[in-house]
């Protein structure tokens, strides 16, 4: 199993022989290319792979014992429950061997949005967001944040900064101190709810 590399990203030639035979057997095609986008965060594969014929696909893949393995598969288990018409990829499936996972999903072309003040790109990831936050959490989701513990009370980074400012603190960070920790006290309620969100633009 190879380590996972300290900057970057693993690379298709680091998946093990018997998955990428697997997965080029369900996507009824060999691999022709593989391509990692610039991007994202994490350092398990994360890649367009270029299929023999000209479809594409995405997929995420790392060892078992890696925890964003775990990241991946609850990933695919949320778009695996999403409502038709969620603007969101669609599953294509989860695959195993060699003690690694892969998650496949619908490759959908397109940059990251640049969410500065002029692009127009901003216009549009808002809209994306309006429609997908129209459409109520699938059921089970729902019912897994009602009844799961709330992590609440470890996010009041202002709250604690207000209580006792670090000397390195920005000025204009420490002039803002009690509004900042104003808006943070109010968010736990805002985030009840039964909507989607999606929280990385």
């Amino acid at each position: 199993m190879p380590v996972p590399p300290t900057s970057g990203r693993l690379q298709w030639t680091d998946v093990p022989t018997p998955l990428r035979a697997r997965l080029e057997d369900a996507l009824g095609a060999p691999v022709t290319d593989a391509i990692t986008p610039g991007g994202g965060f994490g350092h398990q594969l994360a890649a367009a792979l270029h299929l023999d014929g000209g479809r594409r696909v995405f997929v995420k893949a790392a060892p078992d014992a890696d925890p964003l393995t775990t990241a991946n598969v609850h990933e695919a288990a949320v778009l695996d429950t999403l409502p038709p018409g969620a603007p969101a990829p669609e599953l294509l499936g989860i695959h195993h061997a060699s003690g690694w996972t892969a998650v496949v999903i619908a490759h959908l072309d397109g940059p990251h949005p640049d969410l500065s003040p002029r692009s127009g790109d901003a216009g549009q990831t808002w809209a994306l967001l309006d429609k997908l936050t129209s459409s109520p959490a699938p059921a089970p989701y729902a019912a897994a944040v009602s009844t799961a513990p709330s992590t609440a009370a470890a996010l009041h980074g202002w709250n604690e900064l207000l209580s006792d400012p670090s000397a390195d603190l920005a000025p204009a960070a420490r002039a803002r101190l009690p509004q900042l920790a104003e808006l943070e006290a109010a968010w736990p309620a805002l985030a009840h709810g039964d909507r989607i969100v999606h929280g990385d633009l």
